[in-house]
């Protein structure tokens, strides 16, 4: 078991013991791919502008003198020019426009080649009814004391699959969308909360295990899957490293895992922009 898991941990190369900064106001404008854009709105003014992207409201942050649209942009957005639109205090309805860069050179492969002895592990997408809950008009509001956007890794040690795009041997042809983190670790590893929030929802789901939907606030929300237990139930508010629950134990691999997904307006962002880097 031991050379096992030491065999993991090799392949996957990426140990995760981090300090935690102080959280941060805004988050970093990355206006790419998977990332979030950060664009000033103007002066402000009252009431707050409502912001569409496409058809999902997007969270506006109250500054001392501007407004600020925050934007979670999805992985398989084209770079290229988009419309936010907007009613500003008065009902005007108007548009501003951005760009979404290309991937730094680093990162546009993004693609990981599924080892072998982990080709047991299924990728499934996060059913309607999740996803039905990761936006709505009520989340795009601003929040009395935002957390921040600086989070803590949901486990203390181990090895990830990262946010991006999965070959695996045994459909070589086909490009797997990974829009979260997948952790692989020691079975019965507990799971932490990566920021306050407010736990929305628990449910048990066939493709995805023990599921805990964490609402940060600043639109931001978090999808903690795979998991073999949990303690928490909806509406209780948990602090930064509240243990959430344990790692789901995947028997014919000797590993436990958990899959950590970070939305902002409802898309599926990466979750490593958020956190202290190793």
């Amino acid at each position: 078991m031991k050379r096992a898991w030491t065999q993991f941990a090799c392949i996957l190369c990426c140990c995760l013991v981090y300090s935690f900064p102080g959280l941060a106001a805004l988050p970093k404008n990355n206006p790419v791919p998977g990332g979030v854009l950060v664009i000033d709105l103007g002066k402000k003014s009252e009431p707050r502008p409502i912001i569409r992207f496409g058809d999902r409201p997007v969270y506006i942050a109250r500054g001392e003198t501007h407004w600020t649209a925050i934007v979670g942009l999805p992985q398989d957005i084209l770079p290229g020019k988009y419309i936010l639109t907007f009613k500003d205090a008065i009902n005007r309805k108007t548009k501003k426009t951005f760009r979404v860069q290309s991937l730094p050179a680093d990162l546009r492969q993004r693609i990981v080649v599924l080892p072998k002895n982990l080709d047991l592990l299924e990728f499934h997408p996060h059913e309607p009814s999740t996803l039905d809950i990761l936006w709505n008009e009520r989340d795009s509001q601003e929040h009395a004391e935002p957390p921040g956007y600086e989070y803590r890794q949901i486990i203390s040690s181990g090895s990830y699959i990262p946010y991006g795009w999965i070959v695996s041997s045994r459909s070589p042809d086909i490009l797997i969308e990974h829009s979260w983190i997948t952790y692989i670790t020691e079975p019965d590893t507990l799971v932490y909360s990566p920021s306050a929030a407010l736990v929305e929802q628990t449910f048990l789901s066939a493709n995805s295990g023990m599921t805990v939907i964490l609402n940060h606030g600043n639109g931001m929300k978090s999808v903690i899957s795979n998991l073999d237990s949990t303690r928490l139930k909806p509406g209780e508010t948990i602090d930064p490293g509240s243990v959430i629950g344990t790692v789901n134990h995947i028997e014919a691999l000797s590993i436990g895992r958990v899959d950590w997904l970070v939305a902002l307006n409802g898309y599926g962002i990466n979750p490593l922009q958020f956190t202290a880097s190793p």
